[in-house]
């Protein structure tokens, strides 16, 4: 299986790390309690975190495309596991 060649794609790996990287600058900046002690800490935490998550989302795109590749993919065999996981998500962060 290819990687996927166009522009678009080799476009977005390089974009989606520095997107999260500047979401999590804007997180860390923008956060109301920045001047507590354990600020730093959770500052480097956040910006990895952020830059991480972007990086992950770009190889997912790309497994989802090697998957697409296979065999047809139907919306309703990855929405329930999908809702599933953020509603549990949902009720445990709630807590």
């Amino acid at each position: 299986m290819q990687r996927p060649t166009s522009l678009s794609a080799a476009g977005l790996a390089r974009l989606a790390p520095v997107l999260g990287l500047s979401l999590g600058i804007g997180i860390v900046v923008n956060h109301p309690l920045r001047r507590t002690p354990g600020w730093p800490v959770w500052a480097v935490l956040a910006l990895a975190l952020t830059t991480t998550a972007g990086a992950v989302a770009v190889y997912g795109l790309e497994r989802w495309a090697e998957l697409a590749a296979l065999h047809i993919v139907r919306v309703r065999a990855v929405a329930r596991p999908v809702l599933t996981i953020r509603i549990s998500d949902r009720r445990l962060v709630s807590r």
